[in-house]
């Protein structure tokens, strides 16, 4: 492939949002320079090198769905495709009725989940009945249309519809919760309705659940890495930005940590929103747009067991401390029946980002022996508590103006993050397809 050479293209910030820029721009043939301020690409969805558990540990289990089209282009360019598992299965605890299972049937879109729903006894027969509803009601209606739904929060909305407290409780909340990072009084019904929309009731295969195989170490830094190197760009890693150099409303390049200056005529900033801040002139526009987000945290805990306490491949418990867990044992571990390494995941953990770890592990452990037999005899053998207080974007009382596009109004500077507007909440896919918004204009841009 002939390399495009006319232009010094840098893109800041090695995330899901840079590299799927950095890759769409080399797949077309540009020359990138890659700026990560950290030690590996991957930004949020990260990895670490975890000695005593001998193995490279993911942040947080990231999921994504069979809707999230830009995401698997993703893997897809750069090799990554076979390192995705889908799940068809969902799988429920429900301390009154035991396990249960939302999956797919062989009714053609937007009914695929009927079957599953109608067949969750863990909710009253009207219950089950007013879900079926409301799904209709979400795909029928728009929100545009109803001016008066602007400022009303999901649970307004669930209320007005007569949704009871023990299906908020036990249904929306855990699928609400762990999708959009906020608690469902904080949720607005645009971003719930296109949600549901997409996951719940999209095209076959839009509810599956895609888990990586590998960590996120070798899905994001490795393969962005040997992908972008083959196509002659470079990756420059610990190299953290100071400012954005603009001359005469042009970029012109920027001003690294260490005091170095790079020229470039287009720059893609990939940075989260609160790290390009600081890299803004004052009276920026984009600045002050940016003053409007707030931030919503997630943590993550890993256990490491010394015996297989659970058999699925992952599991949601409504209503209880733990919201998700999810079984990361490696394949040939699990042949052997002998230890486990189990991922758990509580989404809008405001209220106990503070908690100390003990707490946190001991009331994490005294759940999983409510629901697995064998977790009574199970001995923990390590453990790890990752806090994100900074995970994703609040999305109620955003306005969609405040999200800006790719195109600055800074001629050569462009914006992508899952915070830009893309049309999805903060998510992986949010932040794919910006990246890939930014690298279509500059591909579109330029006179090749």
């Amino acid at each position: 492939m002939k390399h495009k050479t006319t232009s010094n293209i840098l893109v800041l910030g090695g995330g899901v949002a840079g590299i799927a820029a950095s890759v769409k721009l080399a797949s077309a043939g540009y020359r990138v320079t890659l700026l990560e301020k950290g030690p590996r690409l991957g930004g949020r969805a990260y990895s670490f090198y975890d000695a005593a558990a001998g193995e490279w540990v993911d942040n947080c289990q990231h999921i994504l769905m069979g809707c999230c089209e830009a995401l698997k282009e993703l893997y897809r360019l750069s090799g990554s495709e076979d390192k995705i598992t889908w799940q068809d299965t969902y799988y429920f605890f429900y301390p009154n009725k035991g396990f249960q299972t939302l999956k797919s049937s062989c009714l053609p879109a937007p009914f695929q989940l009927l079957p599953s729903f109608l067949k969750l006894d863990a909710l009253s027969f009207w219950d089950r009945i007013n879900i079926t509803q409301l799904m209709s009601s979400i795909l029928c209606q728009d929100p545009e249309v109803h001016p008066e739904w602007a400022t009303l929060s999901i649970k307004e909305w669930f209320e007005s519809q007569g949704v009871s407290r023990e299906s908020m409780r036990l249904f929306w909340e855990p699928v609400l919760v762990s999708a959009l990072n906020d608690s469902i009084d904080q949720l607005p019904v645009s971003y719930v309705f296109k949600t549901i929309r997409w996951g719940f009731l999209g095209r076959e295969g839009a509810w599956k659940m895609g888990i990586p195989l590998v960590s996120f170490h070798h899905l994001y830094h490795e393969q962005t890495l040997n992908y972008l190197t083959k196509r002659n760009s470079l990756v420059r890693l610990k190299e953290g930005v100071k400012k954005l150099v603009i001359q005469n409303n042009r970029i012109a390049g920027v001003l690294l940590s260490d005091g170095s200056y790079l020229e470039a005529d287009t720059v893609i900033s990939a940075l989260p929103q609160d790290k390009l801040v600081p890299l803004l002139d004052a009276d920026s526009c984009i600045k002050k747009n940016i003053s409007h987000y707030k931030l919503s945290p997630i943590m993550g805990i890993h256990l490491w067991l010394d015996r297989r306490i659970m058999e699925l491949p992952n599991l949601c418990l409504p209503g209880n401390f733990i919201q998700w867990i999810f079984d990361k044992t490696p394949g040939e571990a699990v042949s052997k029946a002998s230890s486990q390494y189990l991922s758990i995941v509580i989404s809008a953990s405001q209220e106990i980002m503070h908690l100390p770890q003990k707490e946190i592990i001991d009331t994490t452990l005294q759940e999983l022996k409510k629901v697995f037999p064998a977790a009574q005899e199970a001995c923990m053998v390590h453990s790890l508590i990752i806090r994100e207080p900074r995970a994703t974007f609040k999305l109620m009382e955003l306005q969609d103006s405040y999200r800006l596009g790719p195109v600055s109004g800074i001629t050569g500077l462009y914006l992508a993050g899952d915070w830009t507007d893309t049309g999805w909440p903060a998510t992986m896919e949010s932040a794919a397809l910006s990246g890939f918004a930014a690298a279509r204009q500059v591909i579109n841009r330029e006179p090749f």
